[in-house]
């Protein structure tokens, strides 16, 4: 698992430099790629997984080790996609706000207090 991990971090990192290249960094371009990637590849993961085509040991070497070191994004965007698609409305919303704006929200109380510094 750590070995996936690690090769998922590679890969980022990889993406990151490669779209800044190809396209500046004016933008965060390779977020961006590697959020939306992630994402397809976890939902494509699940899927292969709810149909028996992949077992969970390699489900946990995919979407824990690779998928987890590439883009936790990806993640958070299975699960809250879970919860509407079961069903859960109210707790998919929770999930989705309380992450964004509590991700922003944290982010610059770190900034502020790294400034305070």
């Amino acid at each position: 698992m750590i070995l996936s991990g690690g090769i998922g971090c590679a890969l980022r990192y990889s993406v990151s430099l490669a779209s800044n290249r190809l396209f500046g960094s004016s933008f965060a371009w390779g977020t961006l790629a590697v959020n939306l990637a992630g994402c397809f590849a976890i939902g494509f993961a699940a899927g292969l997984v709810d149909r028996s085509l992949i077992s969970r040991t390699v489900r946990l070497l995919i979407i824990t080790g690779f998928l987890g070191g590439f883009t936790t994004f990806s993640t958070f965007s299975l699960e809250s996609i879970q919860m509407i698609l079961g069903g859960a409305w109210i707790k998919g919303a929770a999930n989705l706000s309380l992450n964004v704006l509590g991700g922003l929200f944290l982010s610059a109380a770190g900034l502020y207090a790294a400034s305070q510094l």
